[in-house]
């Protein structure tokens, strides 16, 4: 099946930038909001962390008028959070989104969904996004009962552990499904991320960001 035959919508290009370094620090690397911001995605995705108690998210700004950003709440090592950190971390970014009316501009991400619970008492308005990476995505049944839990409105997972069914699944209860890469050699990426184009997802977060750009208006 084409591109083009599938597509019952637009997907998002999502520019995947990953860990930054300590957010609570000027950047050393394309350190300019310009080069953030690339002109062929729709949204830029990346990890923030909470150092001395700061989140520093001012070089962002101001967000393009046709762009969103999607924010990746991570986590200290350990086998369960932290609940002093996820109260400080949690209360500095709905703060961020709140100072610079961003609601409709952020999805936050996190693998515990006990932070998204958090992010959404803080604020219901944010759309959050559960990351799941141990094959939990393969089972409708398994996001189901999460999402009930933690009421997120979009779902991460790598691209490997993406399937048809669980992607329908999701659409019907609402939940927007977002594959991101992992280790993945470019022309590897591409092939990948173009059957995924093809299943039905609603973004990709690639760092092929031009190319996919490329082949999704060609096809739309």
């Amino acid at each position: 099946m084409k591109i083009s035959e599938a597509l019952s919508h637009k997907p998002i290009v999502i520019d995947h930038r990953g860990n930054l370094g300590n957010l609570q620090k000027k950047r050393t690397v394309e350190n300019t909001t310009h080069s953030l911001w690339n002109t062929y995605a729709d949204a830029i995705e990346l990890n923030v962390c909470l150092t001395q108690n700061t989140i520093n998210l001012e070089d962002l700004l101001p967000i393009p008028k046709d762009k969103k950003l999607f924010i990746e709440i991570k986590l200290p090592k350990s086998s369960s959070p932290d609940k002093n950190y996820i109260n400080k971390v949690t209360r500095k970014l709905v703060d961020f989104i709140r100072d610079n009316k961003l609601a409709e501009k952020v999805i936050v991400i996190c693998s515990s969904g006990e932070v998204l619970d958090r992010i959404k008492t803080l604020n219901p308005n944010i759309k959050t996004a559960l990351n799941v990476f141990c094959g939990e995505g393969k089972s409708p049944k398994k996001i189901s009962s999460l999402r009930r839990d933690f009421g997120f409105d979009s779902l991460l997972l790598p691209f490997s552990q993406v399937k048809k069914y669980a992607i329908d699944s999701c659409h019907i209860e609402g939940i927007d499904v977002y594959p991101w890469v992992y280790r993945e050699n470019p022309l590897a990426e591409i092939r990948k991320a173009t059957r995924l184009i093809e299943m039905g997802v609603d973004g990709i977060i690639t760092n092929q960001v031009e190319i996919l750009r490329r082949i999704i208006d060609e096809s739309t």
